[in-house]
């Protein structure tokens, strides 16, 4: 059952604005859904905290989260400490130990090896969804997140390996829309070259508004704008900050993942739908990454 799954965060409190009325009711709704998996108090209650406490979109989120999961099994299934140690050898995905200026948790992404050939896509999105898996359980109660994204190196041998990977892209839009159990605030690129606004052309159509909306671009000429959101010193060395360099700061995530690699052998196991119990028909990838469910977002700036 996912319930095992507490074992790993034993000792994580949950948010304590969530009401036990609250639980209740996702557990109610929870014992009609028998495609779903048993939820913990404490998972629930990590939903419910994304959610802003909204049940209903909660309920949405719970269903997409499951049902994204095990219907996009290249991006959630297999992960283990090896291959995130060897992917950012080329691609830097790690949370950053200080808070944005409205105290939201960072996540620093970008290219460690910038040569196109060593990128890898579906890997990319394995190692970033690995981070975000960890980081949702180590800080349930988190105010928000934001995603800061170097594009330094950003090359059209990038571009083209991404695009030519619209089915991942696609999947990889609709969890963060519909199945993300954190608070998105906002996804900042900096350093950013033309080529940044080429393909946020390209994957724009597929995005919801609110989704777009939470892209903000900090050009090469200016990247003092996104010092209005993530205070300089917040970065890594490497990008003039005081934070501990990337090599630091990549070290310190392998020893995570390496330490919580079993959480992810049991997610595999135990953190997906049965279809076959699913009321009604049993849905199949084509049904899944549509874009018409609800977006957790309240009006940030």
């Amino acid at each position: 059952m996912a319930t095992q799954l507490d074992k790993y965060f034993s000792d994580v409190k949950i948010p304590n604005s969530i009401t036990k009325a609250d639980i209740k009711s996702i557990k109610d709704w929870l014992s009609k859904q028998r495609h779903l998996p048993e939820l913990s108090d404490r998972q629930i209650a990590i939903f419910i905290h994304s959610c802003f406490g909204a049940l209903e979109l909660t309920k949405n989120t719970i269903e997409s989260y499951y049902t994204i999961r095990t219907h996009a099994p290249e991006l959630f299934n297999g992960r283990n400490a090896k291959e995130v140690a060897e992917t950012n050898n080329v691609i830097i995905a790690t949370v950053l130990p200080d808070l944005s200026v409205e105290k939201d948790n960072l996540i620093l992404a970008g290219f460690y090896d910038e040569n196109p050939e060593k990128f890898n896509v579906q890997k990319a999105v394995r190692l970033f969804f690995s981070i975000w898996d960890l980081e949702g359980n180590l800080i349930p109660d988190a105010t928000g997140w934001r995603v800061i994204i170097s594009a330094k190196g950003f090359s059209l041998g990038h571009f083209t390996r991404i695009t030519t990977n619209m089915g991942i892209v696609r999947k990889v839009i609709c969890y963060l829309q519909d199945g993300l159990p954190l608070r998105l605030k906002g996804i900042h690129i900096f350093n950013a070259i033309p080529l940044v606004n080429q393909f946020l052309a390209v994957v724009k159509p597929i995005m919801k508004k609110e989704l777009y909306q939470l892209i903000k671009v900090h050009p090469t000429n200016n990247i003092e704008s996104l010092y209005d959101y993530v205070p300089k010193d917040s970065l890594p060395t490497n990008f003039g900050g005081k934070a501990p360099s990337l090599d630091e700061l990549i070290k310190l995530s392998n020893e995570k993942m390496k330490k919580y690699e079993p959480w992810f052998a049991d997610d595999e196991k135990l953190a997906r739908v049965d279809e076959s119990q699913r009321t009604g028909k049993p849905k199949n990838s084509g049904d899944i990454f549509g874009f018409d469910g609800s977006f957790k977002k309240l009006d940030f700036d």
